[in-house]
């Protein structure tokens, strides 16, 4: 399964980068065109694009708030010029006839038809997919996965098997930390992969699995009492702390937890 992935930088990106990791978990990474990520420094943008177009099983197009709204340095909307990288995208997705899904994130609403430029109206018709903020997120994106055929991450098998090691570098997520209720927390790190194992009262667990992605741990998890959530944190400088935040049932709220 080979996925294009159209989207504004500046509408939804803080969507793509991580709907493309899952996918790209689901899928390998070499099967995900994302063109931050898949064309290389000097190429052709256009080409690639519409090679990647062409190629794909599937075509992916995030539309937040602002798809239809940005303008360029003069006022006028993007999508109002042919030369509009997003427009040549759905253009070249339309013309394909690939199977194209358009993905609403941040609460976007499809546009209508005398909304779009007359070459690429067909996609208001398209039936979309709405990927909503928080928790839910992954909840959406594990039905997209299954939808498209892909296995769910579980968060209950190991990747890597084995403790922490005792003398590790402090640029590692590889350690043993943690939070300020007292809960430990052990992160095991071969790689990119991750492997999380914590202990808190009563018998409480939390296992997950998940992978470095730039300079973040992303690690889904699943707790003693069935619930799930993700964990997304940064390395502070000094290698002491984990800062970032947790996802689960309960909504979002930021996390630190502490090396020891």
């Amino acid at each position: 399964m080979k996925i294009f992935v159209s989207y504004r930088r500046d509408d939804s990106r803080d969507v793509v980068v991580p709907l493309c990791d899952r996918l790209g978990d689901a899928f390998g990474d070499h099967n995900v065109f994302r063109d931050e990520d898949t064309l290389a420094p000097g190429s052709g943008f256009m080409g690639g694009v519409i090679g990647g177009i062409y190629t794909a099983d599937l075509i992916l197009v995030a539309v937040g708030p602002r798809w239809l709204t940005v303008t360029d340095s003069r006022g006028r909307r993007r999508i109002d010029d042919k030369d509009d990288a997003v427009r040549m995208e759905v253009g070249g997705a339309l013309a394909s006839r690939r199977p194209t899904i358009p993905l609403l994130v941040h609460g976007a609403a499809m546009p209508s038809r005398r909304e779009l430029p007359r070459d690429i109206r067909n996609f208001a018709s398209l039936s979309a997919l709405s990927i909503p903020d928080g928790p839910a997120f992954h909840d959406a994106v594990d039905g997209l996965i299954a939808h498209l055929g892909g296995p769910r991450r579980d968060p209950t098998v190991p990747t890597v098997g084995r403790r922490p090691r005792r003398n590790v570098a402090w640029t590692s997520f590889e350690g043993r930390w943690q939070t300020p209720d007292g809960m430990f927390h052990e992160i095991v790190q071969q790689g990119d992969d991750l492997e999380l194992n914590s202990a808190g009262p009563a018998g409480f667990t939390i296992r997950g699995v998940g992978q470095v992605s730039g300079n973040r741990a992303m690690i889904d998890c699943i707790d003693s009492g069935g619930g799930r959530g993700r964990l997304v944190a940064a390395l502070t400088p000094d290698g002491a702390y984990l800062q970032g935040q947790w996802s689960g049932t309960n909504g979002t709220f930021p996390i630190q937890l502490m090396r020891r």
